[in-house]
Parts: C-alpha cells; structure tokens; sequence
C-alpha cells in the first residue's frame, strides 16, 4: 500500500501551541500530517490575517513616530534679546553691557541645544523609519 505523496506519514508528540497544530487545543495531543498542504488547516488562514494585522500595526506605528520625530526635528527654541535698550545717545551702564554679553552666551548656549536636539530628533527618525521598513520586509517575507 504505502502512502501517496512525496512526503511520508509523520505521528509527532507535541505540546497545543497554536503554531504547532492548529487542530486541537488539549495539553497535548498527537498531530498527524501526510503532507505538508494538509498540515495547514482552516483555522490557520485567520491567524495569518492576525499576524497581517500585527506587522500592519507595528509597521504603522513605527512609520508615525518617525515622522513625529522629524517634523519635531524642525522645531527650535527661538533666540533671547533685551526688549529694552539704551538710548543712542547716551553711554550704556555697566549693568546693561553684563546684560548683553549674558545675552550673547545664553543665544550660543540655544544654538548647542538647537543643533542637539535637531541631531537627535534626526537620529530618532531615521531609526523608527528604518525599524518600520524592515516591518515592512519582514512582513513580505511573511508571504513568500
């Protein structure tokens, strides 16, 4: 007699874990497949359009934060000036030159935080656009 196929008849012993056989949810069971076609069961096609819905998801999220974190790239915290200045025509005070020169160092300090954190908001981006593509592939790999 003998089987039909090119695969021969498999009698395993495995623990009910939906991806080790899809049939029976007891402890454990006995999964007997002829074939590698008969070892997907109906059941099996919607936990593929979860999985779908998985990698979609994680794929969506990592896409949003990306973008999140390069539009906030663009933000910057906007220069400090003294509203009040002294007029032309008299001598500045001692206290309104410490003003200015304080005033100077505080922009440049700005400046460093600028250029920082648009680094790190780039960086961000990059990695969370680069974690959604390989989703993405990863998610194409999925079907082949």
């Amino acid at each position: 007699m003998g089987w039909r196929g090119s695969y021969p008849p498999t009698l395993t012993f495995l623990p009910s874990l939906p991806f080790f056989c899809p049939t029976r949810l007891s402890n454990f069971h006995f999964c007997c497949t002829f074939s590698p076609r008969m070892a997907v069961q109906p059941q099996s096609r919607w936990r593929v359009q979860m999985i779908n819905v998985v990698w979609f998801f994680f794929a969506a999220v990592f896409f949003y934060l990306g973008y999140a974190y390069w539009n906030n790239s663009k933000n910057t915290i906007r220069p400090f000036f003294i509203r009040r200045k002294p007029e032309p025509d008299k001598e500045p005070s001692e206290s309104f030159m410490i003003m200015e020169e304080f005033v100077k160092e505080f922009n440049s300090y700005l400046e460093t935080v600028n250029n920082n954190t648009k680094t790190q908001n780039l960086v961000s981006a990059g990695g969370f656009f680069f974690a959604g593509l390989a989703t993405v592939i990863i998610w194409i790999v999925g079907y082949l």
